[in-house]
């Protein structure tokens, strides 16, 4: 074989194990998805939230959630005393966690304190998992009308993602 041929060679199997070698490397370097998503139907309108304007806050007094709108226009929040690691999962709340949420361009709020009834219409929120870092669950409820709303709003839906650090 001449020095030029035995040169190609060597650069065509160079190039074919690169080739090859690439779609592993990338798969391995992919991080299973973390992304923090909260998705919810209010009064049958389907929203959700996520990104850098959702944000999940554990500490000594509890889980809480809160997430806004690019520019504000809508915004939710769900709080729940709950200490994640001190449970068995899936658990129930259905007093003591609080649920909010507005529209601010109408200026309009609703939110629940958790008292549950009597006092305020029955708020639940079932967390389904916890694994050290990541928490998911769901959400329903009616939230009683605070400013500007004029009627109650029914509220369901699910979230998931890490806690903040």
């Amino acid at each position: 074989m001449t020095n030029r041929r035995w040169r190609r060679a060597v650069l065509g199997i160079l190039l074919a194990t690169l080739v090859v070698a690439l779609p592993v490397a990338s798969e391995a370097k992919k991080k299973p998805s973390t992304k923090r998503v909260v998705e919810a139907t209010v009064a049958g309108k389907h929203v959700k939230w996520s990104g850098r304007y959702l944000s999940f806050n554990y500490g000594a007094s509890g889980l809480t959630i809160i997430g806004t709108k690019v520019r504000a226009t809508k915004t939710i929040g769900v709080g729940c005393p709950i200490l994640l690691d001190a449970v068995t999962y899936p658990v129930t709340f259905e007093t003591n966690c609080s649920g909010q949420y507005a529209e601010h361009a109408g200026k309009r709020y609703w939110f629940n304190t958790g008292s549950g009834p009597p006092l305020q219409p029955s708020f639940q929120v079932t967390f389904d998992s916890f694994d050290g870092t990541v928490v998911a669950g769901h959400f329903s409820g009616t939230l009683p009308a605070l400013i500007g709303a004029t009627t109650p709003v029914d509220i369901e839906g699910t979230f998931r993602g890490p806690l903040n650090k």
